[in-house]
């Protein structure tokens, strides 16, 4: 569903109108009165309150179970839903993420977010899919088979 708005000064209502209404093949109208009505009766804002909750539980299982693992978490956020941790021994993390990917599993290795190349020991972790004992489970064999293949 798409839907924009826009604040103005009220001469130029009309105009921008005219100007949506050439520009356009039609009117979003059904989409920006659901929008309007999940914004004003409150329903958008318990969604947002409830994938919070959400997210907070999934960060500290995340940081819980990473911390496990033996990896280090390198900031604590606040809130979010991304998380950064350093490997253990100095293993690189594009290594551990190709070992992972064998057992179709994704990492994210600190250096694709890195311009200097300088993140090799970090991973990201997206706590929303890190639920569940697989993704660290899958973790901890990569990084020994990162370790004995080094």
């Amino acid at each position: 569903m798409r839907c924009g708005y826009i604040v103005v000064r009220k001469e130029w209502v009309e105009s921008l109108i005219d100007l949506k209404l050439a520009t356009s093949f039609g009117s979003a109208q059904v989409a920006a009165n659901v929008v309007h009505h999940l914004l004003v009766d409150g329903s958008y804002r318990r969604h947002l309150d409830g994938l919070r909750t959400k997210l907070a539980d999934a960060m500290g299982e995340t940081i819980g179970r990473l911390a496990r693992a033996g990896l280090e978490v390198w900031t604590q956020p606040r809130a979010g839903m991304f998380l950064w941790a350093r490997l253990p021994d100095q293993l690189d993390a594009a290594q551990v993420a190709r070992h992972a990917l064998a057992e179709n599993v994704i990492f994210a290795p600190g250096n694709v977010f890195s311009a200097s190349q300088t993140a090799a020991p970090f991973m990201r972790f997206n706590v929303s899919q890190c639920k569940g004992p697989r993704v660290v489970e899958t973790l901890q064999r990569a990084m020994e088979r990162a370790r004995r293949f080094a």
